[in-house]
């Protein structure tokens, strides 16, 4: 868990650093890689966390895509489909 949370701070200083435009091609990035891939609940769940924190910078249009994308996903990770907003 260690080395989650480790990565986890790094892509919060990545997405501060960044920019819209880049936050939302890793967003659209990390989203197919859930997708299409098949992953233990850890994994889902950081997958959720790292879009979670992507998607807070994306407008409303974009998180509505989004939601619907992965509403059609057994991957889709179940506190970020939960949450307001996206």
């Amino acid at each position: 868990m260690a080395a989650i949370t480790s990565f986890l701070a790094e892509l919060d200083e990545a997405v501060a650093r960044g920019n819209p435009e880049s936050c939302l091609r890793a967003l659209w990035h990390a989203a197919d890689i859930l997708i299409a891939g098949t992953y233990s609940e850890e994994q889902i769940w950081t997958f959720g966390e790292v879009i979670g924190r992507l998607a807070q910078e994306i407008e409303a249009s974009a998180r509505a895509k989004l939601a619907g994308k992965l509403a059609c996903s057994p991957n889709a990770p179940y506190a970020l489909t939960r949450q307001r907003g996206v």
